[in-house]
């Protein structure tokens, strides 16, 4: 069975790729790149994939933490790219890139310090 760290490591390698494939991007860029390129448009989401089911598997300890975090919103997103991906909304999604993505990153860089 896998631990918060296990899981907060996987959280934290998604966050660093996603900004790494969108590092100099602009909205109007992000937006187009379903069809200017695909392979890293689907690098994103796989990496937004996979950052939801970590979450997912968050311990409630863990995500009590702080709650200005939207976890829900996180493992909801996962299951919409999976599940119902035609259904994206590639405006929230860059919103959640820029917006949210920076103090989540905060947020499980601290709890991985803790757990050291």
């Amino acid at each position: 069975m896998r631990h918060d760290d296990r899981w907060l490591k996987d959280i934290l390698s998604s966050i660093n790729d996603i900004q790494s494939f969108t590092a100099g991007m602009t909205e109007n860029d992000f937006l187009l790149l379903e069809e200017t390129d695909r392979m890293k448009f689907r690098a994103v989401c796989n990496c937004v994939t996979t950052l939801g089911e970590a979450v997912k598997n968050l311990s409630p300890e863990i995500t009590a933490h702080d709650a200005s975090i939207d976890f829900p919103g996180y493992a909801g997103m996962r299951d919409i790219l999976t599940h119902q991906y035609f259904r994206v909304q590639l405006d929230l999604l860059w919103k959640t890139i820029v917006s949210e993505l920076p103090g989540l990153k905060e947020f499980v860089t601290a709890e991985l310090d803790k757990l050291e």
